[in-house]
């Protein structure tokens, strides 16, 4: 996995990684810190819309099949989620 590297300009972009299995979240936090990256982690997708109320995000990286809520029913609730808010 190639990372472009925001710890030397002093950028700490904020990634949420999604994944219901432990060890591919674990593996992602802890190579995305190392490039600089602000990083947490959820095992859902409902847990990770629970996480976008509470805080803004510059990446999302979301598995595709999970338990609960998979990585399409979330863009797709992003999406709409996107589009009911004003426009500023």
């Amino acid at each position: 996995m190639a990372v472009a590297s925001s710890a030397h300009s002093g950028i700490h972009r904020r990634v949420l990684v999604v994944d219901d299995e432990e060890n591919l979240r674990h593996m992602l936090t802890v190579l995305l810190k190392r490039e600089g990256y602000e990083v947490s982690a959820v095992a859902n997708g409902e847990a990770a819309l629970a996480e976008l109320e509470a805080r803004s995000y510059d990446l999302v990286l979301a598995d595709v099949r999970m338990p609960k809520m998979g990585g399409l029913e979330l863009l797709e609730a992003l999406r709409r989620g996107a589009s009911r808010r004003p426009s500023s």
